[in-house]
């Protein structure tokens, strides 16, 4: 028990270890020329380890050979490879790069405290891994990956008996339409690509099958994040699929760190990790299995190297391979967002606009780097493109839009007009052209602190002139503090400007230069919604490293400036900077951890794996779920089927009935191949499915209790928004039609809870709970109970129904009028009183006689108000009376 409760916080450092051996084994005598310290070192060796596990495992999966013998095989392979020539070649008395300051023992002391406690910290995801959100996605697509071996999922079909063109594909039109809705993507369009149409039926969100006889299904989105949490699958277990966050964002965070301490020295290093590790945006997307700190680990980390790349040109060989290391994690990211290209195209036009550039050229790493970087980019599109293409083709639809395509088209015109126009010019327009390049490259630095300065005015004029929650600068302000934004403006800028004279640090300058731009795209169109805490998400990769940068490069800058007052000396310098530094890290670190110190504790949806594992156990592995249509129920069905491996699908109706012809012919088939068909109802309100041809009876109920994140606006959430919620899940299974009704003599309860969907008609509200434990369902004025009729043949029968109501109504009100309808007849009309209290209605119904429907149907018709429940945004709800359960005694007597 003590070592299962340890599995997560031991998950970070042994797959830490594991990429380390797996990154030494890769480099050879590397490491005896590019790192120093040991601590340097084992990051290095640990990054190495990352991208080459990173790339082996999406080609793999998307070969579909994700086994352990495959993968297996190639790592030995390639590690044999890799260190055949360096054991041949190598020489041993070239000498490395001029080490950087070294570290006092205190300080590594510190360091490594530090990173226990990001271990420790960031070994507690935040968001229901499972059930919601772009994390569940990444999370089951990497459970399958390592169940199938293969991004592209095959479920067995056996059961449903179709196949092309046997069943009729509209009939499943109003699923369609849903969904086309959600996306705003026209469905008449989409078919026009495939010629059996694409049709979601399977399961909510980013899970793509593209007809109900082809089992073949696309789970969206890129493959790397997949590829972690299969890989932590493999060797941890399903449960902790959601794990290989955590340890990306731990490699984020030291990729961080080592570039600064490269570029600045460990001072500004301490500052700027101190600071990412409590603030709100890394601590909640580092817990999340999301794409972005993938991204961040990765482009951090490529950057580190070309840092290694510059200091190293003295020596070919060894620049060459670093520059190749480089170009192989910055590639990755094709394989980890869909908007790669934006990334990395200005960040290879910064680093070609780069002065002093003569050495890379000169030793050829510059040409490496270029040429593997495009040839591994290219290959990793391929990749996306092939094992998510209908996400691709999607996001593509969402992203150019018509106004951004003409937009496009005038550019395009309007550049070939001047190109023709100045044709016969071309020899001057040519050299115009190479002064105003020269020009550029000579003063990036400048342009890029151009940039960041105009940044900060647009962000003041925003500030001003816009709500707080509506603006990027508005939620920085809240998440980093404006103190904060003030110190990471001034010390990008102070860097670009102290960099600018001896031109030093392009890769630096290159980062800082995307940051400014994204910063600028993000600032005119966030691209998110202004729920907290999802607002700041698409900073995760390049602006917040860029932010925390900034604060700690303070006291660099300060140091730079102070360097040339000869009147002050070292250590009036050193006291002086470090006061800075120390008051900043706590100053401003202590106030952005107050918006994250609600979480540092919090464990979203602790057990829920469990919990939803109990629930399969508890269900024959030959089975098949239906679910209402409900919010859960959307999420439950793609665990269940391609984590638990109980086959699911939601059942879509917009009102009940029966006469879903496509719904029989599933549970007829299921039937007859031997599978046993199970109805979950999850929602608050009556199932949406009232089967007439079948027989349906209570099997289980179990509740899923989860810790939740309420929906916030306007500011970042606190404890206040974490609430605990239970969903209850009642299982009912299907059977062939009873032959006969209900025996004379027979008494039937009409339950509230468990059991209660077959009774349950319409018009019920969610289960409620009172505070001695007693529960009830709020009518909505109109509450319909349907009960199997009483009797044989068309004769008469006699009954005695007793109904537990209360009339209980807020204070003034008057009250609550019922009447009570059996068969469409009046058979009670009475007034309850407003105080809430359970009244026990016995009602004698005598010589009933069906009027049409093979079911018993009574109304419970009463006056109803209107409550709005406090939530954000408000819910509305009509309500009529409170439903305690009924008994249905058939003996015709009422005791």
């Amino acid at each position: 028990m003590v070592i299962t409760g340890l599995i997560p916080y031991l998950i970070s450092p042994l797959l830490a270890a594991a990429c380390a051996v797996f990154g030494w084994s890769l480099t050879g005598r590397m490491h005896k020329f590019a790192p120093h310290s040991f601590f340097e070192r084992f990051w290095f060796y640990l990054f190495l380890g990352v991208v080459a596990f990173s790339w082996i495992g999406t080609i793999l999966a998307a070969l579909g050979a994700f086994k352990i013998i495959p993968m297996a095989v190639v790592i030995v392979v390639l590690v044999g490879y890799m260190r055949w020539p360096w054991r041949r070649k190598t020489e041993d008395n070239i000498s490395s790069d001029t080490p950087p300051d070294r570290t006092p023992w205190p300080i590594i002391v510190a360091l490594a405290l530090l990173i226990v406690g990001v271990v420790w910290l960031y070994a507690k995801p935040t968001e229901s891994f499972l059930l919601t959100d772009d994390s569940a996605a990444y999370t089951i697509g990497g459970i399958s990956l390592a169940r199938t071996g293969s991004l592209w999922v095959e479920p067995d079909m056996a059961w449903s008996g179709w196949t092309p063109g046997a069943v009729n594909i509209s009939a499943w039109d109003p699923i369609v339409t849903s969904f086309d809705a959600m996306l705003n993507i026209p469905q008449g369009f989409l078919r026009q690509f495939f010629t059996e149409g694409i049709v979601f039926t399977r399961h909510f969100g980013p899970f793509y099958q593209w007809s109900l006889s082809n089992p073949a299904m696309e789970i969206g989105f890129l493959a790397l994040p997949k590829v972690w949490s299969a890989i932590v699958t493999l060797i941890f277990g399903a449960g902790y699929a959601s794990y290989a966050a955590p340890f990306m964002g731990l490699v984020g965070l030291l990729a961080v760190y080592m570039l600064i301490r490269r570029t600045l020295g460990w001072p500004s290093a301490c500052v700027s990790t101190i600071i990412m590790v409590v603030s709100f945006p890394q601590l909640w997307f580092a817990r999340l299995s999301l794409s972005e700190i993938y991204t961040q680990a990765l482009f951090m980390g490529g950057i580190y190297l070309l840092t290694l790349v510059r200091k190293n040109l003295q020596h070919q060989a060894l620049a060459r391979q670093l520059a190749i290391c480089a170009s192989v994690s910055l590639a990755a990211i094709t394989v980890v967002r869909f908007e790669a290209l934006v990334m990395l195209l200005p960040f290879v036009v910064l680093m070609l606009l780069a002065p002093n550039r003569a050495g890379w050229e000169r030793h050829g790493a510059y040409r490496a780097w270029v040429w593997v970087l495009v040839v591994a980019s290219v290959l990793g599109t391929i990749v996306s493109i092939a094992t998510a293409p209908y996400y691709v083709f999607t996001r593509l639809l969402t992203a150019f839009t018509p106004g951004l395509l003409r937009r496009l088209l005038y550019v395009l015109f309007g550049i070939l007009c001047l190109v023709l126009a100045l044709i016969g010019s071309r020899q001057k327009i040519r050299g115009f052209l190479v002064t105003i390049l020269w020009y550029i490259r000579q003063h990036i630095y400048q342009v890029i602190l151009v940039l960041w300065l105009a940044w900060v005015a647009y962000a003041v004029w925003q500030a001003f002139t816009r709500p707080v929650g509506s603006s990027l600068v508005g939620w920085l302000s809240q998440y980093y503090t404006w103190q904060g934004v003030i110190l990471a403006v001034f010390g990008c800028a102070g860097t670009l400007y102290l960099l600018s004279a001896p031109r030093q640090h392009y890769e630096l300058a290159a980062f800082l230069g995307l940051a400014a731009i994204f910063i600028w795209l993000y600032s005119m169109n966030p691209r998110v919604t202004t729920l907290h805490p999802w607002a700041l998400r698409r900073l995760v990769p390049v602006v917040i490293p860029a932010l925390a940068f900034g604060i700690g490069a303070v006291p660099w800058c300060l140091n730079q400036l102070l360097t040339t007052i000869k009147a002050i000396s070292r250590k009036a310098r050193y006291a002086f900077i470090t006061l800075v530094a120390l008051a900043g890290t706590l100053g401003v670190g202590w106030q952005i951890a107050q918006v994250s110190r609600p979480f540092v504790l919090f464990q979203d949806r602790a057990g829920i794996y469990n919990q939803l594992q109990s629930l399969a156990d508890s269900l024959p592995k030959k089975c098949i779920l239906l679910f209402d249509d409900s919010e859960a129920s959307q999420r439950l069905t793609p665990v269940m089927e391609l984590v638990f491996n109980r086959p699911s699908l939601v059942v879509y109706n917009d009102s009940p009935s029966g006469d879903l012809p496509l719904v029989d012919k599933t549970v007829e088939n299921a039937h007859k191949a031997g599978y046993r068909v199970f109805y979950v109802e999850a929602g608050t309100d009556a199932a949406p499915w009232q089967p007439t041809n079948w027989l349906v009876e209570p099997y289980l109920s179990q509740g899923i209790v989860t810790r939740t994140t309420q929906q916030v606006w306007g500011r970042p959430p606190n404890y206040q928004d974490i609430a605990l919620n239970t969903i209850i899940l009642e299982v009912y299974e299907v059977l062939a039609p009873n032959q006969g009704a209900i025996v004379p003599g027979e008494v039937i309860t009409i339950p509230v809870t468990e059991g209660a969907y077959s009774y349950l008609y319409k018009g019920f509200n969610q289960l409620e709970s009172e505070a001695s434990g007693r529960v009830f369902r709020w009518t909505d004025g109109s509450g319909q109970l349907h009960i199997p009729w009483p009797g044989t043949g068309s004769e008469p029968v006699s009954v005695c129904l007793q109904l537990k109501v209360s009339g209980g109504r807020p204070e003034g009100q008057a009250p609550t009028s019922l009447s009570v309808e059996v068969e469409g007849e009046a058979v009670l009309e009475q007034d309850l009183p407003a105080d809430f209290s359970v009244r026990t209605l016995q009602i004698p119904i005598e010589r009933l006689q069906n009027s049409g429907d093979p079911s018993l149907e009574i109304t419970l018709r009463s006056s109803s108000f209107t409550q709005t429940e406090a939530s954000t945004p408000p819910i509305t709800r009509t309500l009529g009376v409170l439903y305690y359960g009924a008994v249905l005694d058939t003996n015709g007597v009422c005791r």
